[in-house]
């Protein structure tokens, strides 16, 4: 049976709430779909999902989100329609960041990638390889994590947001799929920061503290050091606000697959509920497995 790699990612994709309404792109067509915030379909008919992972944050934070390719009709899959061969690098080098403050000043912003270590980035892949990203964006620039490692860009313009200001902010991305010659424009996705929000450290503090209570004998995994493609520091907000924390452990000591630690906390840093269970990584497509959203089954 195939090996799902980002499953937690994928997971994350399938159990979005409601999406809201898309701008009209002059660059992209787009639309709306129950999961994602928005979608760009490129002139190549690939289809990009985004999704902010957190839609309130204390000042300060980072904003968290995610970026899924996938086909117009299903994801790409590991035997037939792995989609097109891309340089993900250069696409995320040239990727556009549109960003309009509270004030109404919109601010467009790119990045020079800063971490190029990574063999793997010096290449191209096919995008069922790269499908999903993980972006953390700050005042410095962003950092991206994905199952086959880190990579950090700075943004080239000065005066970039430092998401201090209370308010509603609007991302919107665009850009270049490298090796298909598509491009692709995102509707806006909505962002609050408010003072009445902990910061998400504040979750994290809580989330150690609550497993060390009642988990001592979990240890918790890196990232690349599971099956899963698990990726540590992920975070994400539920439809009543409440930060989820996953963490990845191997309490039952799977071979394949491993422990899934899930820890609720409110936006005011109050501990609401640990839990864990046993996740298999090997699965088949049409497997129905259980999201916050509800059953799904596997795509």
């Amino acid at each position: 049976m195939p090996t799902i790699r980002a499953a937690l990612l994928i997971l994350l994709i399938a159990s979005f709430a409601p999406a809201a309404e898309n701008e009209p792109s002059t660059s992209s067509k787009q639309t709306t779909t129950p999961g994602v915030d928005t979608i760009a379909t490129s002139d190549d008919a690939i289809v990009m999902d985004t999704r902010l992972l957190v839609r309130q944050i204390a000042p300060g934070d980072p904003v968290r989100f995610m970026t899924h390719w996938r086909g117009p009709k299903r994801p790409f899959s590991q035997t037939a329609e792995k989609g097109p061969t891309v340089h993900l690098a250069n696409t995320l080098a040239g990727l556009t960041f549109l960003i309009t403050t509270p004030d109404g000043k919109t601010r467009e912003l790119t990045a020079e990638l800063t971490d190029k270590r990574h063999d793997y980035w010096r290449n191209e892949h096919s995008m069922f390889w790269n499908a999903t990203n993980a972006f953390h964006l700050d005042k410095t620039g962003f950092a991206i994590m994905t199952t086959r490692g880190d990579l950090t860009g700075k943004w080239k313009q000065e005066g970039a947001p430092d998401f201090t200001a209370e308010g509603e902010y609007t991302i919107r991305l665009k850009g270049k799929i490298v090796g298909v010659n598509a491009t692709f424009e995102t509707g806006k996705l909505k962002l609050t920061v408010s003072k009445d929000t902990q910061p998400v450290k504040r979750a994290f503090d809580v989330a150690y503290a609550a497993m060390s209570k009642h988990l001592p004998d979990a240890k918790l995994a890196k990232s690349g050091q599971t099956e899963s493609g698990f990726l540590p520091g992920l975070v994400f907000e539920n439809d009543h606000g409440h930060r989820l924390l996953h963490f990845n452990s191997n309490l039952s000591k799977q071979f394949w697959g491993y422990d899934l630690i899930r820890v609720r906390v409110s936006r005011k840093g109050e501990l609401l509920e640990v839990s864990h269970t046993s996740v298999s990584t090997c699965v088949a497509e049409g497997v129905l497995i259980e999201t916050p959203g509800g059953a799904t089954r596997i795509e």
